[in-house]
């Protein structure tokens, strides 16, 4: 048995509002009427709620205008400025918000896109986090982390709070390379390789792209259809 996720969320500013119009577009058509939480800018707000089609016919928006701050920078800028970190984890903010009003969360960077249902076996519902491993090679885990930051679930805030606050205080790479702190000290599952299938994956070994094939209509990676692409 599975079951989604009682909800979803994202943070998103101008220069990545585009994206999370796609982003949300395919999440409607995967699981319409998703709650769906956005901390975002003024701008980003205003462009997804002007936008063609009408994403509240779909999707029970939930939208917190909180990052006007960084509404103007590129990642580069705010790196330069040693604000990006912050900025990323504005993330907890709004996955707490909506532990507030739902039994679990999975947060979704802008870049995804959702090709099938996302569905959780119910074993793992009642665990803490829910974590998606980049399948990079070792070298670059060393620097970037074995968990990918743009796909993770919570149904626990006490563990949304220690992710935060390892981030802050000593990880090697943003909010990113925290996460493989928290199995540790919460219960937690992985997600299949068939979702949050990044570029960085083939980037680093071409040989994963033979792990892709099509069949009736659909993709499928490893065997199984693809759930999500970043």
């Amino acid at each position: 048995m599975s079951a989604a996720p009682s909800s979803f969320c994202c943070i998103v500013t101008k220069n990545s509002s585009i994206e999370c119009f796609s982003m949300l577009l395919s999440l409607a058509h995967q699981h319409k009427d998703a709650h769906v939480g956005i901390l975002c800018d003024t701008y980003s707000h205003n462009y997804i709620k002007k936008s063609n089609p009408d994403l509240s016919n779909f999707l029970q928006l939930d939208f917190i205008i909180g990052l006007d701050e960084y509404s103007d920078l590129t990642r580069d800028e705010m790196e330069k400025k040693g604000i990006f970190k912050e900025f990323t984890l504005q993330k907890g903010t709004i996955i707490k918000y909506m532990l507030s009003k739902h039994n679990n969360v999975l947060l979704l960077d802008c870049d995804i896109i959702i090709l099938n249902q996302i569905l959780i076996d119910t074993d793992n519902l009642t665990k803490q986090v829910g974590l998606s491993p980049g399948h990079i090679p070792e070298k670059d885990v060393k620097r970037v982390g074995y968990y990918n930051a743009g796909y993770i679930w919570f149904s626990d805030r006490l563990a949304v709070d220690r992710w935060v606050q390892i981030s802050r205080e000593s990880s090697r790479y943003f909010e990113q390379a925290s996460l493989e702190e928290l199995p540790k000290e919460f219960s937690y599952f992985e997600f299949e390789d068939n979702h949050n299938i990044q570029s960085w994956r083939i980037f680093f070994d071409k040989t994963k792209i033979k792990l892709f094939e099509r069949t009736n209509n659909e993709i499928l990676y490893n065997k199984k259809p693809v759930i999500s692409i970043h």
